[in-house]
């Protein structure tokens, strides 16, 4: 799963530049951890999906609150999604 974060993910592209950059860096994870949110109820096995969770935290180098303000946010977002259809 490492492995698989850290060379498997798009890098930013190169013809964006600054803050711009930054935002699509800082994007990618969420993405990712939003993705394996969704999938993960499709997954019988609750400790593996845990374990990959926490191995794609390590791999994107996210702290504990780093990490939990992402899941919150994605949380948050699907919320409001949800109460406006």
């Amino acid at each position: 799963t490492e492995w698989c974060v850290q060379e498997c993910l798009p890098s930013q592209p190169r013809v964006v530049h600054g803050s711009v950059k930054v935002r699509i860096g800082s994007l990618t994870g969420r993405l990712l951890i939003s993705h394996m949110l969704l999938k993960s109820n499709s997954v019988v096995d609750n400790e593996r999906v845990s374990a990959a969770i926490k191995a794609v935290q390590t791999a994107l180098n996210l702290s504990d609150e780093d990490y939990l303000r992402i899941v919150t946010d994605i949380l948050n977002d699907t919320r409001r999604t949800e109460s406006q259809s």
